[in-house]
């Protein structure tokens, strides 16, 4: 009976680390973040957070830490950034406009809001496959370390949606790609 438990178990984890590994993909992160109305190439945590979080959920993910102000998301500055993008080995790459806002009343104490845009790309076929928007708020966490948990928690919905993206849709992306592999 031991024998029988322990090999079912094994069976099992076998089965569930394949289709785990199904399910990975390779993403290159990219965002353009803007504070109060200018670009700084380095400053923010939503980067940061998207990567954590599709890496979390078991997929390579990397970026391009070029110090650009300029929006390569831009029309006209796509093709450069695909390119990184599949040098990097990426079969997807992720686009994240991010413009984070703060405002204060007379005596109080900065509120902050986070908007994010982000985009999907098949670098195979340079299409489209999802985008979204997000705004997040401070909410009471208007000191440093709320603004960077802010930062932080908004990259995590990015990854998260775009996982949710990869989970609703896995069996018409694996069949497209069964197919296109197939000899006409």
């Amino acid at each position: 009976m031991l024998f029988r438990v322990t090999r079912t178990t094994i069976v099992f984890v076998i089965l569930f680390a394949v289709s785990q590994a199904a399910c990975a993909e390779t993403f290159f992160i990219y965002s353009h973040e803007v504070y109060n109305g200018e670009s700084i190439p380095f400053e923010f945590r939503v980067k940061e957070g998207v990567m954590e979080g599709l890496f979390d959920a078991g997929h390579i993910v990397f970026d391009d830490v070029s110090e650009s102000e300029e929006d390569l998301l831009a029309e006209g500055m796509m093709d450069g950034l695909f390119q990184t993008a599949l040098r990097g080995g990426a079969r997807y790459l992720v686009g994240i406009h991010v413009r984070t806002e703060t405002a204060a009343g007379e005596g109080e104490a900065p509120g902050i809001s986070v908007q994010a845009r982000y985009f999907l790309f098949d670098l195979r076929t340079a299409g489209l496959m999802d985008s979204g928007d997000l705004s997040i708020d401070s909410s009471g966490r208007e000191d440093a370390a709320g603004k960077e948990m802010l930062w932080m928690e908004c990259g995590r919905a990015v990854s998260e949606k775009i996982h949710d993206y990869f989970l609703r849709n896995i069996r018409k992306i694996s069949r497209s790609e069964w197919n296109n592999q197939q000899p006409d």
